[in-house]
């Protein structure tokens, strides 16, 4: 009698069922556990892989069995020919080992994912649904599993995540393969794509579909719930009768390759990392399923939510939607040298579309975006860096065609203008944004400024180290830079050609009213705004998050962060540098009025240019070829920065006292960032991409 391997995994639950439907077609149907020696499944003549919800649907639905090693046994089996059938969860396991489409090396090249009832466009409900449905596909004489199909078979159908996702190449290959297609249908066969003929949203109305040669297939719907379905099984049963098992081959496709790009929190969201209290059983069986497989690691797992900065953390907590306080902590995601973390996130955030609705609608929380996703860390002592990339080409943490994984970096600090991320044991991201900040605090954002800034800051950055040193690497984007880790002294070194500002600190303000000394420099009496000093000054303030002041000389001497001989030393370079962008300034039509430079210690202890290098934010550059013409009108200098908003909000607003900012005109804003591209180019000497899309 042909003998059925009826293949479950911890938390299968269709095994009954699916032995009766064996035995009703007149075959011989016998358990088959997951922990059964793989030399066993030699003796049968095909398998089914049952429903149910195989370890708990832990990670995803059928990753775990996916990866169980008794899977590498029934690929050898499917290539001598034999047939493989997987139900609902068996279906589910089958894609994820990269059995069903069958490309070379078992590739995962499709998804089934979270289920999603439309009519016409609009999303009627999600999750999980059990109703009967009807099914169809096309007959071939040589079909494993529809030879015996006339007409549409009325079936159950029950699941959470049966919703087929088909790249159109891997559907393309699958079709002129002749592979066996089966499609949700109406009663007389026609398909319409719409609840409830399609009960899940699957591309093409997919119900199941089989590998190239058609003798693995994956089906959602349940025919071993009814006798309507004995035809498949009957069709399996004549297909090994006839013993002319069909060629197996797999499918030849080249598929993109998989590219993780980073995380990166976006400068008007914020975020929380969740944590259970208890040990998480998702994250232990997902461990341990990694440590079978080889690796040799620790899992842990995060809810991450992203949200708008405006929202207040604590009305969140009360609400108990994003997390509960009794079972779930919020924490702060550290990353060592031998961890990395990766973030997960639904291609259709269905679940944070529902979240979103319900603090809008009975929390009445105003929330314009919200994501939700999961962060799986992994640490481990051999190659972090290797094992991420297995671990991203077996496609075991996320299924690319229902998820975006990226490389989750953890927040380390958000600046005013720039936000640094931890990125491993010798090295800082510094990711550059378009926020403008002046008077303390940020007040616009200025369209491409992230692009001029990080830019020009590596452009200035190779040019100064003939003078100093500094921490740049690389630039991993355009509006990013990979820096080395140092001691940032507390210190802004500002220098100082010119008589000029409009802030409560700026040395134009003070003269004004009477201060003629500025650290160790003491300016005569009678000069004028934005006219020439008789030579370049240093004027010290402290760099803080709320408020930069000014320093004495004795608050040099008297700090315990910096020695004298580092001060002198950092004074004469800063100087330097100062004379030596200045000639390069002038060179290109511009006078560099004054700049703001930053210093720290590398792990040798070198002292260092750090931060970000005389770019329009932390500079006043002025146009040369007109600037005796407007200063002898009483004019304000042709300025290629930001003072021009300086002047806009100390003309309509307290800037320091008013807690909220009246917004900048949107000309102005333009003009602005035409001005920074244009002092860019400028001083480069090249055109600014403008087409790259920033943070």
């Amino acid at each position: 009698m042909i003998s059925i391997a009826v293949i479950q995994f911890p938390g299968s639950n269709c095994e009954r069922e699916t032995k009766l439907a064996i035995e009703r077609v007149g075959m011989h149907a016998k358990d088959l556990l997951w922990n059964s020696t793989v030399d066993q499944l030699d003796c049968y003549d095909g398998f089914v892989i049952v429903g149910g919800f195989s370890y708990e649907d832990r990670c995803r639905s059928g990753l775990i069995a996916s990866k169980d090693k008794l899977l590498e046994s029934l690929v050898e089996q499917a290539k001598l020919g034999k047939p493989v059938l997987g139900i609902c969860n068996g279906a589910q396991i089958l894609v994820e080992s990269g059995l069903v489409p069958g490309l070379t090396e078992q590739r995962v090249a499709m998804a089934l994912t979270h289920n999603k009832r439309t009519v016409q466009g609009k999303v009627l409900g999600t999750g999980y649904f059990n109703d009967w449905c009807h099914i169809k596909t096309t007959p071939r004489a040589n079909s494993v599993f529809s030879r015996h199909f006339s007409s549409a078979l009325h079936v159950p159908v029950a699941h959470a995540e049966g919703r087929f996702i088909v790249p159109d190449k891997v559907w393309q290959a699958l079709q002129e393969a002749q592979a066996e297609i089966w499609q949700y249908c109406d009663s007389v066969g026609k398909v319409v794509d719409e609840f409830p003929i399609n009960p899940n949203g699957s591309m093409h109305n997919l119900a199941g579909i089989s590998n190239a040669c058609g003798n693995v297939l994956a089906l959602m719907p349940h025919p071993e719930r009814t006798a309507n379905g004995d035809a498949i099984f009957a069709s399996m049963r004549d297909y090994i009768k006839q013993q002319q098992k069909i060629e197996f081959k797999e499918v030849a496709l080249e598929l993109p390759a998989l590219e993780i790009k980073p995380y990166y929190l976006a400068e008007d969201q914020q975020e929380l990392c969740v944590q259970m209290l208890i040990n998480d059983n998702e994250a232990i069986s997902v461990q341990k399923a990694l440590r079978d497989m080889g690796y040799k690691l620790t899992v842990e797992k995060f809810i991450h939510w992203e949200f708008d900065s405006a929202v207040a953390i604590k009305e969140i907590a009360e609400s108990n939607e994003l997390f509960q306080s009794s079972k779930e902590r919020c924490v702060k995601l550290d990353l060592t040298a031998n961890s990395l973390a990766f973030l997960v996130r639904e291609r259709e955030d269905m679940l944070a579309v529902q979240k979103q609705q319900v603090l809008q609608s009975q929390c009445h929380l105003t929330i314009d975006k919200l994501a939700r996703g999961v962060i799986w860390k992994i640490s481990s002592e051999q190659d972090i860096k290797a094992i991420a990339a297995s671990l991203i080409s077996r496609c075991i943490l996320f299924n690319p065609y229902a998820h975006h994984c990226y490389y989750y970096q953890s927040l380390k600090h958000r600046g005013k203008v720039r936000d640094i991320y931890d990125i491993g044991k010798d090295s800082l991201l510094i990711l550059t944004t378009n926020r403008l900040s002046a008077f303390d605090r940020p007040i616009a954002s200025i369209p491409y400024k992230s692009l001029v800034l990080n830019q020009l800051s590596a452009w200035w950055f190779r040019k100064t180290r003939c003078i100093i040193d500094n921490h740049f690497i690389d630039m991993p984007s355009p509006n990013s830079m990979r820096v080395k880790k140092c001691r940032v002294f507390p210190i802004e070194v500002i220098v100082r050609a010119f008589l000029t500002g409009s802030t409560s600190t700026s040395i134009w303000q003070l003269y004004q009213k009477g201060q003629r000394q500025f650290f160790n420099a003491v300016l005569p009496d009678g000069l004028n705004k934005n006219t020439k000093l008789p030579k370049p000054i240093v004027t010290p303030s402290s760099k803080s998050a709320q408020e930069d002041k000014p320093l004495r000389p004795e608050d040099i001497i008297n700090a315990d962060y910096i020695k004298p001989e580092q001060w002198e030393y950092i004074y004469q370079k800063a100087l330097e540098c100062f004379e030596f962008a200045s000639e390069i300034a002038r060179d290109k039509g511009l006078i560099l009025a004054d700049t703001k430079f930053e210093f720290g210690q590398d792990a040798q202890g070198h002292i260092i240019l750090v931060d970000e290098c005389l770019t329009p934010d932390s500079s006043r550059y002025w146009r040369l070829d007109n600037y005796e013409e407007r200063i002898k009108q009483g004019l304000e200098p042709e300025s290629f920065d930001k003072e021009i908003v300086r002047l806009w909000y100390a003309k309509h607003s307290k800037p320091y006292k008013d807690a909220i900012l009246p917004e900048a005109p949107a000309e102005l804003i333009a003009e602005v960032s035409k001005r920074y591209i244009e002092v860019y180019e400028k001083l480069t000497g090249q055109k600014l991409d403008l087409t790259w899309q920033t943070q």
